[in-house]
């Protein structure tokens, strides 16, 4: 078990984001979440980074330290630097031991090459969502929480991203993945968590493997 939430709820003042939310994340899965705007979703993800804390339940982390990487809406990329000197810079912060190899590997596979040592803030939003992937790959993080990594990418970028995600999955992580196309998404994973006025209203098994626990 990398990841454990029980009884979990989030307030802002009067206003309920989330309640009562309890499962697990496990090595080796993906997990989608799945619900309409203003589910819950963005803000369980936080929680599960650490980065906003519940107003009630606990949140057990059972993964190294600095092993967890996120993806957020907002790229963790600096504009006024290349995409080379961008994923450079934050294998240094995760004190990640990268060559120059590991770096252009990846952007070769995201088809990225070209543009390695280009500022990001010449790039597209789509170019922009390569880098911020790469930074996440890069890391080869326990855990990995992507909030709507496909936004903005062609099919074919998305299919390699697929790919990718697998084989960080098959390495021995958990990675958990707000979804908005399920119907694609749920191909490569092993559990839809779907939430409805503000918990959690099904959990549904997509491949043999063990879901995460209801609590």
């Amino acid at each position: 078990m990398l990841l454990r939430l029980y009884s979990v709820s989030k307030r802002y003042g009067t206003k309920t984001v989330l309640k009562n939310i309890s499962l697990e994340i496990h090595p080796h899965s993906i997990t989608l979440l799945s619900g309409s705007n203003g589910a819950g979703k963005t803000t369980l993800l936080n929680i599960m980074a650490g980065i906003a804390q519940p107003s009630q339940g606990t949140v057990e982390a059972k993964y190294p330290p600095g092993s967890l990487a996120l993806l957020s809406h907002k790229p963790c990329v600096y504009p006024g630097l290349s995409a080379f000197e961008n994923i450079a810079f934050w294998s240094k912060i995760y004190k990640k031991s990268v060559v120059k190899k590991d770096i252009l590997s990846i952007f070769d596979r995201l088809s990225l090459t070209p543009f390695a040592y280009d500022r990001v803030e010449t790039f597209s939003q789509g170019m922009v969502q390569k880098v911020n992937i790469a930074r996440i790959l890069i890391l080869k993080p326990k855990i990995l929480l992507l909030d709507e990594p496909s936004s903005f990418l062609d099919s074919a970028t998305n299919e390699t991203i697929h790919e990718e995600l697998l084989a960080i999955k098959n390495s021995g992580s958990g990675i958990v993945w707000i979804s908005h196309s399920v119907d694609t998404d749920s191909k490569k994973a092993d559990t839809l968590i779907t939430l409805k006025n503000k918990t959690i209203d099904q959990i549904a098994s997509l491949k043999n493997h063990k879901k995460p626990i209801l609590c």
